[in-house]
């Protein structure tokens, strides 16, 4: 199935203003870089999620204010030409500057963690982020994995939501990746 692109989507967001009282409704345009996959590990983690397994994940990072990811809209694949659509996120807001941890463990379930009902390549795979208003598909972030399997080290954009990527020890999912130091290699 062929879905066509779209350039850009208004999309709503609440903050809170002064005296915890809502800040009226802004609209938000959806683009590339409005959220980021800030970092990943697709083989060899050490992180254990709440099932107790060692599993993949991605980080998504919000560069700029806080952003509603609202369910329905947004989605996850490792297969981006035939499944873009494959992992439906549930409902979530990501604070301003702040992060959203993503595991990629076939678990396919999102009550106590997002945990996808796919599985990351470490050799050579992608993992992309992408918006669906029902009239077409935006590629909002994609990664492609290559040779990434390194036991217990992460790759990231450091400083966080730049272009630069490096490898991260130790990972640091959930946190600033420019707090960590990076290998050369």
């Amino acid at each position: 199935m062929k879905l066509p692109l779209l350039a850009s989507i208004p999309l709503m967001y609440i903050a809170c203003g002064k005296e915890g009282k809502p800040d009226p409704p802004t609209l938000v345009e959806v683009h590339p870089g409005c959220i980021v996959i800030n970092e990943l590990v697709a083989s060899g983690s050490h992180q254990v999620n709440e099932f107790g397994e060692q599993a993949d994940w991605f980080e998504l990072y919000a560069p700029g204010n806080d952003l509603l990811l609202n369910g329905g809209k947004w989605f996850v694949t490792d297969d981006l030409d035939h499944e873009p659509l494959k992992y439906e996120l549930p409902e979530v807001m990501i604070p301003g500057e702040g992060f959203l941890v993503i595991w990629c463990d076939g678990e396919n379930t999102d009550q106590e963690g997002i945990h996808t009902n796919c599985r990351l390549s470490g050799n050579d795979g992608t993992v992309a982020l992408v918006h669906f208003d029902g009239h077409g598909i935006m590629v909002v972030d994609e990664i492609r994995i290559q040779d990434t399997a390194r036991p217990d080290v992460s790759t990231g954009r450091a400083p966080d939501g730049t272009d630069t990527w490096v490898p991260l020890a130790p990972p640091t999912p959930g946190g600033p990746n420019e707090a960590v130091g990076s290998l050369n290699n």
